[in-house]
């Protein structure tokens, strides 16, 4: 995990495992910020969202609103975009904002913005499990279902 503060608003990087033979790195990257990345009618804009995060990660080569799904939890609306590998292998490239409620956040946060790169040998779902609101998996702790972002010891993770 890398955890780094620029421009005002506190970002994390996790590393997440990658049992596939695919090239690149699956990773939850959250963004704890003010709310000015704009929206677009599916979600966050992309355009901004990419010019912060950096490019689209592989096996992706295309990326945009009109090219994502989206679905709603408990936690709001959610958008991704799948890539089929092969038989039993899934990539997911998905995005969502959460608003920051009870969690424990930096002063000045009214956003979380998550984006979620994710191969599996499964299904979409199972690849999408570290972005959703609801307990899909042990991959559930960042917190979009509870607020659970607040440490053990009563901290923010940021």
């Amino acid at each position: 995990m890398l955890q780094r503060k620029g421009n005002g608003d506190y970002e994390q990087l996790i590393g997440l495992e990658n049992n596939t033979t695919l090239k690149g790195d699956n990773f939850l990257w959250i963004n704890a910020n003010n709310g000015n990345t704009g929206q677009v009618s599916k979600g966050l804009d992309l355009t901004k969202l990419f010019a912060r995060f950096g490019d689209i990660p592989t096996p992706f080569t295309r990326i945009d609103s009109s090219s994502l799904r989206s679905a709603n939890d408990g936690q709001g609306t959610y958008s991704w975009q799948e890539y089929n590998a092969g038989p039993n292998t899934i990539c997911v490239f998905a995005v969502r904002r959460l608003g920051v409620g009870a969690r424990s956040v930096p002063a000045g946060t009214r956003v979380l913005d998550l984006v979620l790169r994710n191969c599996v040998n499964g299904t979409a779902n199972d690849a999408l499990a570290p972005i959703l609101g609801s307990p899909v998996s042990s991959y559930d702790s960042f917190g979009a279902n509870s607020p659970t972002a607040i440490s053990r010891l009563g901290g923010s993770r940021f």
